[in-house]
């Protein structure tokens, strides 16, 4: 049960610090889904892989809900 616990906490954790990007993705973006276009919708941070240890802006992109699932 702690491992599961501990596992959730780091996910919950690396979230918050990609979320710290929003406003940088917001300017980069103009807004829209970075991969579609699409605007005047919720937008979500993406992380894009190789994935780094250290959360980077250039390894994230914003995209809509029908990109992101």
């Amino acid at each position: 049960m702690q491992l599961r616990t501990k596992a959730l906490n780091k996910t919950q954790l690396r979230k918050q610090e990609v979320s710290w990007f929003g406003k940088d993705l917001t300017r980069r973006s103009k807004s829209s889904c970075e991969l579609c276009g699409a605007t005047h919708t919720k937008l979500f941070v993406f992380e894009v892989e190789p994935i780094p240890k250290v959360p980077n802006i250039h390894h994230c992109l914003f995209a809509c809900d029908t990109c992101y699932s």
